[in-house]
């Protein structure tokens, strides 16, 4: 790539105007993955099979270089001490219950890096929603960027994981960070990799835009810029909603305004549901989620019936034309993106008796747009302005540059929406089934699928408020906020060393479970990210 001025690049290095570029392949993860170290942020991804986002940052002195996965619905970093207790490591096969295969991992060795610090008489947990969990502590340590250092980052240092990959890069809001729930928690807001690379003068905003390249396989994450050759026609900003207002005077989620989902065919077009919906986009989860009402809309549409076996709906695998023709079509104020249906399909593996799956979860109102939705659409999150742009994504670089995105968060060339925003939870309302065919003017089923809604307008009651997803069993359980694996007790009298170990020891695994997953894929396995854990619940007090 070309070097212009004052830019970091990790990976692929170019620099520009007070910004930091981290490049991302997407990788494929199966149980018996093997991991390479890589000397950039590096991702590699490939569609169907167990994928998420991950980016390779350098911890340490000297540096140590370890796998994260990227992910805008959380705000923690964390990366995994050597010796998890939960690793099994002793040959072939299948891990027994409770444990997890680490081969391919790759962790972080306090004992190397000769500016490791960590904070005292303090504890991280964090939890997701697919039962993963970490428990260790706080550290300190230097993050190496090709043209400087990140110095004194505070992120967490997981002693217990069931999680299967290496760590997390969450950039999200710090109102979202684990710091509070738990027993010696520290109870106050950091500044997170976003935040501080802006404290530190590598940009000049807490904001980033992400792309990626299904052709090439990589993507990128520009942080402080946009580069314009990355997508088609004009952005669109629109403003961050507050999924949380009774608790939270800002918005503490990256998530914006849904205002309509849909079916758009070559001639024809289905609006399923115009009701406002706050989304999520999240590149910390392989699927999306949306309201059972819609969710079931789209699996009748399918004809698709749910597998309590799998987990999710199964159906007869589409045909290529028809996928290739027929798009799931999502609407943001002016802004209308259509995705191939394709992308919300799952390829049947040996188990699956031919079956495809669908892959879209329900929820009880709120929805989560994951790397199925995010891989078509080119973002910018703007975490100081609470603004959120987007745009389809380019299918290769078009003519432009890489531009700074202004203190104000107002893009050169951006369109600002007009559309009225999210608010509150209201009843969901489902159109009846049926085209309005463009072709020859007339209302029809072209597929024969018999299994369709009977009334023209089918009204849910959501009864769904922010506090309710606290509790609902849905978000994440109470037991692993609350767990009997919390550090006893502390020890500060003893060495750094002594101290560490004794945090180790008294370290319980007993409430750690197994990720809830989709085996409708090709011959992988498919971690379902459902719902991050929202821990601004716990911190906005």
């Amino acid at each position: 790539m070309i070097q212009s001025i004052n830019c970091y690049f990790i990976f692929n290095l170019v620099t520009v105007v007070n910004c930091l570029r981290l490049t991302i392949e997407k990788r494929i993860v199966s149980s018996h993955a093997s991991l390479s170290k890589r000397s950039a942020v590096d991702l590699q991804f490939r569609r169907f099979n167990n994928l998420y986002y991950e980016s390779v940052l350098e911890f340490g002195t000297p540096p140590q270089s370890i796998p994260l996965v990227l992910d805008t619905g959380s705000s923690d970093l964390w990366v995994t001490l050597i010796g998890n207790p939960l690793c099994y490591n002793k040959g072939s096969g299948k891990p027994p219950k409770g444990l997890i295969d680490c081969s391919g991992l790759v962790f972080y060795d306090m004992d190397k890096s000769q500016t490791f610090d960590y904070l005292k008489n303090v504890t991280f947990k964090i939890g997701y929603a697919d039962t993963t969990y970490t428990s260790g502590i706080w550290i300190v340590d230097i993050i190496t960027l090709p043209e400087g250092h990140l110095k004194d980052l505070q992120f967490g240092m997981a002693f217990a994981t069931n999680a299967t990959f290496s760590g997390v890069l969450g950039i999200g809001f710090p109102a979202m960070e684990s710091v509070n729930g738990y027993e010696f928690a520290p109870g106050k807001f950091y500044p997170n990799f976003p935040l501080a690379l802006k404290n530190a003068g590598f940009t000049n905003i807490a904001a980033y835009s992400i792309e990626y390249n299904d052709e090439s396989k990589k993507g990128s994450i520009l942080f402080g810029s946009i580069d314009t050759s990355r997508f088609i026609g004009p952005l669109y900003t629109f403003p961050m909603i507050n999924e949380f207002p009774g608790i939270a005077d800002e918005p503490s989620t990256l998530s914006l305004t849904l205002d309509g989902i849909g079916i758009d065919g070559s001639c024809e077009q289905w609006v399923i549901s115009n009701t406002k919906l706050p989304a999520l986009l999240d590149t910390g989860s392989t699927l999306i989620e949306l309201p059972h009402p819609i969710t079931q809309s789209i699996a009748s549409y399918l004809n698709a019936t749910w597998s309590d076996d799998h987990g999710l709906f199964v159906l007869a695998c589409p045909s290529d034309d028809f996928l290739t023709t027929t798009d799931l079509a999502f609407t943001f104020g002016e802004l209308h993106m259509k995705i191939p249906l394709r992308s919300f399909i799952l390829l049947p593996d040996e188990e699956s008796n031919g079956l495809c799956g669908l892959g879209i979860t329900s929820s009880k109102g709120r929805v989560i747009l994951g790397d199925s939705f995010l891989t078509h659409v080119y973002t910018v999150f703007d975490l100081d302005n609470y603004m959120i742009s987007l745009a389809p994504m380019a299918k290769s670089s078009l003519p432009g540059k890489v531009i700074e995105i202004p203190a104000n968060g107002l893009i050169e060339n951006a369109v600002i929406s007009k559309s009225e925003k999210w608010t509150h939870f209201n009843d969901i309302t489902v159109n009846e089934y049926g085209f309005r065919n463009y072709c020859d003017g007339e209302l029809q089923d072209i597929h024969s699928y018999s299994s369709k809604l009977n009334s023209s307008s089918l009204v849910y009651s959501s009864n769904f408020s922010s506090d309710e997803e606290q509790n609902s069993s849905e978000s994440v359980s109470p037991s692993i906020f609350n767990t009997d694996s919390s550090i006893k007790e502390i020890y500060p009298s003893l060495s750094q060393k002594e101290h560490l170990s004794a945090l180790l020891t008294t370290i319980s695994t007993s409430e750690i479970h197994k990720p809830v997953t989709a085996t409708i894929t090709d011959s992988i396995t498919t971690t379902i990210r459902v719902t991050k854990i929202l821990t601004v619940l716990q911190c906005a007090t």
